[in-house]
This record gives structure tokens, C-alpha cells and sequence, in this order.
């Protein structure tokens, strides 16, 4: 009793005082997230000054590349500002009768002595060759005990690439399963006094020197530098990101442009990408962060807080669920009446003593139910009755219309031809009145059966004219199994030939068009006809746009305003029939329809 008793009085206070006390409850546990909220302010200040000295750092860095890049360049040039290249050359050309020349293998320590003086001297480099084009022999020198230089100089794409540069230096990557090993600068040396080409200078450039103080240069634990030349390869890369961040980077670094930074959400985090492009050889720096890694520390404090907060969190669930359910499962039940109404159920009612505002939408609602059923009983269905009635009379007005040319076309054949194609005609016609008597009280049919009849009435067309008149369709597949209105095609085709090419001189074509646009049908008649004069065709729109009957319609067109009421009556005042005409070059309707791509147009 004691039960039923706060049953009633629960529901007799307002879902607004409910909620009320709900929030009340939530403000005072909110006070616990003061520390989250104490994090977030902080995280954000501390992104924001991360992110600014991320900025800076890569700028910096990019000069630091720049420098070592331009010292590359400078270091491999210097070799070139010694007489002894070009004296060896001198000594090559002048032929063996040279006396220094007696003793090769003395030339050839020499020049590789000459050439290990600057590898030794230069942190640049840790190889150089120079191949001389007198002879055609490599000379080198390295500082790598793990090189294997004799690949080097056999190498031909290196000193082929030097060809026609004019003495600039050129970049060479070369790459082990589309990845670059070994950086190479090359370049022609032409002779000072005669500026002929007298050899290739190859020079590998120390991957330590370039790229060494990357990660050391930076303030923190950067997880993902790479560094691109100016085609896009991967020249060097530092990532300690897992897979599917390192995919989620290199998105971003697609979708980005150099000279800027950019951020990208994945998973809940955001990815921070510096992007700058390294000045005179565009090589591009981008070195990425994640806001995890920047707040690690701060999100194990706040995980701590979190537990702490998770241990009461039970409690206020089962109080929020509680009411949550009193407020939704009442919804759920209005739901599932509403979806049985809308499935055709009448008198569908709820029962129920709630005394609080549900249980106004409750007594709202059944007597909303009560009065559709009414309604459809008192006035839906008349309605539904008189409008079948209204659709079937105007239907029935395209017989003796329609009949009476056909059975002129057969009595005109008969006495001109004897009886040989009578058979062939009865039949198309018999199909097409059958259509017309409606003995299956059918109101919708399939496109296909629609141009079943239009074929019969055709092959009557053809009997009577011959060639004359000529008929052309163009239909879309995906088409023919929509449904439409029976007859609402064919009386549009039959108005194009008795009013537009039966009197015109020489004939002409009538075209049908069938295709979906969208969410539309469109069916198109066209003729190449006398067309109808301004006038006519004006008043003609004016008698369709109100949709009442005229002294003009009476004489002719009968077929056009059914099908436009037929039209309105189905689907509804926005859609109908639409002209355009020009004496004297033709006609041509247009139809759009809506259509279900389940169950049809219409249906």
C-alpha cells in the first residue's frame, strides 16, 4: 500500500522538478572535476607555448640545414680552385711519352693521396672520386672503412647524371628498395683557361654531418622528423609513432603545404605538424608531435583524480538511469502507438495514471487517435471514393474518342486493302480497349505494360499513314518496372498525331522520352508538327492552371487536360503536364512524376 501510495505521488511531480533536482545533484559532484578542469586550462596554455617553440625550433633547424647544404656545395667547389686536377689532366692529354707517366701507379697514389687529403680534412665528406675523361679511369678516396667504394666508381648513372650540368653540382640519392642509402654531389669540371670538360667529381656526402644534431638541436623529444628532397623522397627519418599514427601524419603531411603548421585529430588526439621547406634546393622539413606525448605527465594526474571520482561514480548512474528510464520508456510507449497508427491501425489509445505532464500527452494523444479514426471514417474515405470515381470518369472520357478514329483507321483499311490486315489490327485495338474497360480495376500499371499499348496503338497508326508519320522512343531500363497511371502516356501521343502531323504535309515524327533524373521520372512527347500558335497555347496553359473545362477544350485536346486532372487528382496539385510550342516547328510535352525505388512510382 505504502508503495502504491509514492508510485502516485512520484508521478504527480513535474518531469521539470525531476530534472530540477537532477541537475542540482550533478552541479555538486561537478565540484570534483575542478581539478580536470584546472588541467585543461593548463594543457591548453601548455600546447600553445609547445607548439610556438616547435615553430621556432624547425625554423631554426632549417637554417642549420640550409648552412650545412651550402657547405656541402662550397667544400666540394674548392677542389676545383687547386691547380692539381687540372695539371694531372694536362700531364693525361700530353700522352705516354710524358715521363711522369712511366710510373702509373705513382700517378695514380698521387692523385687518390691528393683527393684522401680533402676527405680527411672535410667533415663534409667521407668519399670522392674523380673520374678524368682523357683516360676514362676513376681515382678515389675514402674515410669509411664500410663503403664499398669500388660499387661507387662502378656506378655509371653517377658520372652519367654530371653530363651537360656546366660545372653546377647535382644531388644524386641512391636507393635501395625505393629508399635513399647514400647521398651523393656530383659535377662536371670544366678546364679554366679552355673550358673543356675534363672530368666528373663525385663526392659522398657524410649522412652524420647533415643530419647528426636533428634530434640533439631540438628542445624536446621530437616523435617524427623527416626530411624530403625536392622530387618528395624520404631522405632521412626519426619516428618512434606507432602504425596507425604514422599513417595518420603522413595524411596530413599530404593535405599540407611548406611554411606553415598544421593540426590533425586522430583517435581523440591531435597530431602537430611543423612543415618548412629548406631555401635554394627546396628540400622540406616536417616534424610532427602528438598532444599525448606533450601532456603525458599531466594525464597521469588526472588519471589518479579520475579513479578517485570513478569509485562514487555508481551511485549517481543508478539515480540518473532511474529517472532517465521514467522520462524515455513513457516516450518509447508513445513511439510504438504513433508507429501503429502510421501503419494504418485506427483507435489505438495509451493506458496509463500518470497525473504528470506525460500523462497530458497521453490523454492528448488518445484523443488525437480518436478523432483521426473519425475522420478517415467520416471523411477520408468518401474522399478516397470520389476521387476514384472523379479519376475513372475521365478516364472513361478518352474512349469514344479515341475509339472513334481507330475504327475510322479500320474501315478505311478494310476498303482499301480487303481483309488482310484486320486480324493484325482487331488485336492492337482489343489490347487497347481492354486497357480501357479497366476489368481488373487496375489504376496503376508498370511502365512496360504502358508501352505495350502505345506499340499496339502505333501498329494502328502505321496501318493508317504508312510512312508518314514515324515514331521514335528512347526509354531507360531502370524504368520500366515503376508504376504510373494506366493510359496516361498513350493520349498524349495520340494528340500529338491528330493535332500536330495528321494535316501537316509530308508527316513527321513523334519521339518518347522515358528517364530518371534524381529523385524524378520524366517522360517526354515531342513531334516535329504544325505546333500551336500563341495564342491557343496561352489559352490552353490558363485553362490547365485552373483546371476547368472551356470552349477550347471542347473542341479539341481533350486528351492532354484529362491526363493533367489524372496527374493533380494522384499526386497532388505540384505536379501536371507542361507545354512548349511554336507554329509551325512542333510540340513537346514534359511529365515528371515522383517515384519509390521499392515499391514504384506513385505506390
Amino acid at each position: 500500500m505504502g508503495f502504491k501510495r509514492f508510485r502516485k505521488l512520484y508521478y504527480s511531480i513535474s518531469i521539470k522538478s525531476k530534472l530540477n533536482l537532477l541537475i542540482f545533484i550533478l552541479m555538486a559532484y561537478s565540484v570534483i572535476f575542478i581539478a580536470y578542469l584546472g588541467y585543461k586550462s593548463y594543457a591548453s596554455v601548455f600546447k600553445e607555448k609547445s607548439t610556438e617553440n616547435l615553430v621556432k625550433n624547425v625554423a631554426g633547424l632549417s637554417s642549420i640545414l640550409s648552412d650545412r647544404l651550402d657547405s656541402v656545395i662550397k667544400n666540394s667547389a674548392k677542389i676545383l680552385i687547386d691547380d692539381k686536377l687540372y695539371n694531372s689532366h694536362d700531364i693525361l692529354k700530353s700522352g705516354f711519352d710524358n715521363p711522369y707517366l712511366s710510373n702509373y701507379q705513382t700517378f695514380k697514389s698521387d692523385i687518390e693521396i691528393y683527393l684522401g687529403s680533402y676527405v680527411a680534412a672535410s667533415s663534409e665528406f667521407d668519399f670522392m672520386a674523380f673520374r678524368f675523361n682523357t683516360n676514362n679511369a676513376t681515382y678515389y678516396a675514402d674515410d669509411n672503412l664500410e663503403l664499398d667504394s669500388e660499387s661507387i666508381i662502378s656506378n655509371k648513372e653517377l658520372f652519367q647524371l654530371a653530363k651537360n650540368s656546366s660545372g653546377n653540382p647535382i644531388w644524386y640519392f641512391q636507393q635501395e628498395k625505393g629508399k635513399p642509402t647514400k647521398i651523393f654531389l656530383i659535377r662536371e669540371v670544366l678546364h679554366r683557361q679552355s673550358s673543356e670538360v675534363i672530368g666528373t667529381l663525385v663526392c659522398k656526402v657524410n649522412e652524420d654531418y647533415l643530419f647528426g644534431t636533428i634530434n640533439d638541436f631540438l628542445t624536446y623529444n621530437i616523435q617524427n622528423v623527416s626530411i624530403y628532397n625536392d622530387s618528395g623522397l624520404l631522405l632521412y627519418s626519426y619516428n618512434s609513432f606507432k602504425e596507425d599514427y604514422r599513417i595518420a601524419s603522413e595524411e596530413l603531411l599530404k593535405k599540407s603545404k611548406p611554411n606553415g603548421f598544421y593540426s590533425a585529430k586522430h583517435n581523440g588526439d591531435m597530431i602537430y605538424l611543423s612543415y618548412n621547406e629548406i631555401p635554394k634546393l627546396k628540400w622540406k622539413l616536417a616534424v610532427f608531435i602528438s598532444s599525448n606525448h606533450l601532456l603525458v605527465d599531466m594525464k597521469k594526474v588526472l588519471l589518479t583524480i579520475f579513479i578517485l571520482c570513478l569509485i562514487t561514480l555508481p551511485i549517481w548512474l543508478v539515480l540518473i538511469y532511474t529517472i532517465y528510464r521514467d522520462i524515455i520508456n513513457p516516450v518509447y510507449l508513445l513511439v510504438d502507438r504513433m508507429d501503429k497508427i502510421e501503419k494504418g491501425n485506427t483507435g489505438i489509445t495509451v493506458s496509463d495514471d500518470r497525473h504528470d505532464e506525460l500523462g497530458y500527452v497521453f490523454k492528448t494523444f488518445n484523443r488525437m487517435s480518436e478523432e483521426i479514426t473519425r475522420l478517415i471514417n467520416k471523411v477520408y474515405k468518401e474522399s478516397l471514393m470520389m476521387k476514384d470515381a472523379e479519376i475513372k470518369a475521365l478516364q472513361a472520357q478518352i474512349n469514344p474518342h479515341f475509339l472513334c478514329n481507330t475504327l475510322e483507321t479500320i474501315n478505311w483499311k478494310a476498303k482499301l486493302y480487303g481483309v488482310d490486315d484486320i486480324s493484325e489490327m482487331v488485336t492492337a485495338l482489343s489490347s487497347i480497349i481492354d486497357a480501357n474497360l479497366d476489368r481488373n480495376n487496375e489504376k496503376m500499371i508498370p511502365i512496360r505494360r504502358e508501352l505495350d499499348y502505345i506499340d499496339n496503338y502505333n501498329l494502328l497508326i502505321q496501318k493508317r499513314f504508312g510512312k508518314k508519320i514515324s515514331f521514335i522512343k528512347s526509354i531507360d531500363d531502370d524504368a520500366l518496372d515503376y508504376r504510373i497511371p494506366k493510359l496516361l502516356i498513350q493520349p498524349l501521343i495520340e494528340n500529338s498525331i491528330y493535332h500536330g502531323l495528321e494535316t501537316k504535309k509530308g508527316g513527321g515524327t513523334v519521339e518518347l522520352i522515358i528517364s530518371i533524373e534524381e529523385d524524378m521520372l520524366l517522360i517526354i512527347v515531342a513531334d516535329d508538327g504544325k505546333g500551336i500558335d500563341d495564342e491557343t497555347l496561352k489559352k490552353l496553359k490558363q485553362s490547365m492552371e485552373e483546371n476547368v473545362e472551356n470552349q477550347y477544350e471542347s473542341r479539341t485536346k481533350i486528351g492532354i487536360m484529362n491526363v493533367h486532372r489524372r496527374i493533380k487528382l494522384i499526386y497532388g496539385s505540384e505536379f501536371g503536364l507542361n507545354i512548349f510550342s511554336e507554329s509551325g516547328k512542333g510540340t513537346t510535352i514534359i511529365l515528371k512524376l515522383p517515384f519509390n525505388e521499392d515499391q514504384g512510382v506513385g505506390i
